[in-house]
């Protein structure tokens, strides 16, 4: 009996997190998104894709605004694959434009802010002293990843003494890499 009931308590908290890790694309895009469109397919000649569903991400370099189109440019970045979030530690591999109906503020869409786009190729443009086109995306859907504060693991004082230093579960990135947590956080962040 009390087997089963440690079983029933393993898959309960697995399928509980589960949904914490899943796409941040809507379920209704998902099914339009052409996954095997990569960036670098599209950089040489993105008119060729014109008109397919793409999921791209990146870091914000730049908002311009003109009438009732918003284009941010992105540096590019790799996503990772459950959940299409940029992996901001990457080498950017080029830029894309996102053009956006309406309008979007420039204090939250601010450079250095990670962002998955699904949209619509809509072309490229050339930028000046560029050899290749930037492809020209019109959105679909935007998703602002949260900021994370960055913590210090040590003291600024220089005479700070930390008795626990040396113990083996002091340095969490040991054991669960350096984007995992240990006691209570979350697994997939």
């Amino acid at each position: 009996m009390d087997r089963r009931i440690t079983l029933f308590l393993v898959l309960a908290v697995g399928v509980a997190l589960i949904p914490g890790c899943a796409s941040v694309v809507p379920e209704a895009l998902e099914k339009q998104v052409d996954r095997q469109v990569r960036f670098i397919d599209l950089q040489p000649d993105p008119g060729r894709f014109a008109g397919r569903m793409v999921v791209l991400g990146g870091e914000i370099v730049g908002i311009t605004r003109s009438g009732e189109l918003t284009e941010l440019e992105v540096a590019e970045l790799p996503l990772d694959a459950p959940r299409d979030r940029p992996k901001v530690y990457a080498v950017s591999r080029g830029r894309f434009v996102v053009a956006h109906r309406g309008s979007l503020d420039p204090e939250r869409f601010r450079p250095g802010r990670a962002i998955t786009v699904v949209g619509r190729i809509r072309g490229g443009r050339m930028g000046p002293g560029q050899d290749n086109p930037e492809p020209v995306i019109e959105s679909e859907y935007l998703y602002l990843w949260p900021e994370h504060p960055v913590t210090r693991l040590y003291s600024s004082d220089p005479y700070y003494y930390d008795p626990f230093y040396y113990h083996p579960f002091y340095h969490r990135s040991h054991f669960f890499g350096h984007r995992h947590h240990f006691f209570g956080h979350r697994f997939c962040d």
